[in-house]
């Protein structure tokens, strides 16, 4: 098996080009096959399914507005991600490794240009990637089986932030929620207002008719 590296900007690539050829091999190869792109393959596939339910998805629908659609591919957010996976849990052994991700940080990435703003951020939070550690985990564990494993602390990390990766989620379909209603009263109050002035309107342009019939 082969796992492409690009030859001037393959510095710092390996995690992600590496999740690419696990992704490709958990659908069983040929090319443009992936499983994280197939419901046939749940556990990889819910990867997919919780980033894009997370802001990450959003930022990166922003960028991919920029710079295309290569951003948004299930493929490209399921490897980028696993860069934010594997970077959380080297920092829990206190290591750093270049060789492996090498993800942009925020500020160098919104001082490039227009279609770098903080809203096109196209990596997962420390938070976002926490979140989405145990389904990776799953996923490794059905394609390599009980021989993955995590620490502790990372896992314990990760509940912590799926709690509050829900909570946040539940707080802005309420706020979703909120709108629509103010929405919709509002309409309902403009529509109400529309008709009773077509009402008022009638109503005048009745009398003036009267008024005339009675001048004549």
């Amino acid at each position: 098996q082969v796992i492409n590296l690009t030859k001037k900007a393959g510095a710092g690539c390996m995690a992600h080009e590496w999740f690419h050829a696990v992704d490709n091999f958990a659908a069983g190869g040929g090319m443009g096959n992936y499983a994280t792109e197939s419901p046939k393959h749940p556990e990889a596939f819910a990867i997919l399914e919780a980033i894009k339910k997370s802001d990450y998805f959003t930022r990166s629908k922003n960028l991919a507005r920029w710079l295309g659609d290569y951003w948004t591919s299930g493929r490209e957010l399921t490897a980028r991600a696993f860069e934010g996976v594997i970077m959380s849990l080297l920092s829990y052994s206190g290591i750093c490794s270049d060789f492996l991700a090498n993800v942009e940080a925020f500020d160098a990435f919104t001082e490039k240009d227009v279609a770098h703003r903080s809203d096109c951020y196209p990596y997962p939070t420390a938070d976002e990637a926490a979140a989405l550690l145990p389904l990776y985990i799953d996923f490794l564990r059905v394609v390599f089986g009980d021989c993955v494993k995590v620490c502790p602390a990372a896992l314990a990390d990760s509940e912590r932030a799926q709690a509050k990766a829900k909570a946040d989620q539940e707080e802005a379909e309420r706020i979703r929620a909120q709108r629509a209603a103010e929405a919709k009263a509002e309409a309902e109050r403009k529509a109400r207002e529309a008709e009773a002035e077509q009402h008022r309107k009638a109503e005048e342009s009745h009398r003036r008719a009267e008024t005339t019939r009675a001048a004549i």
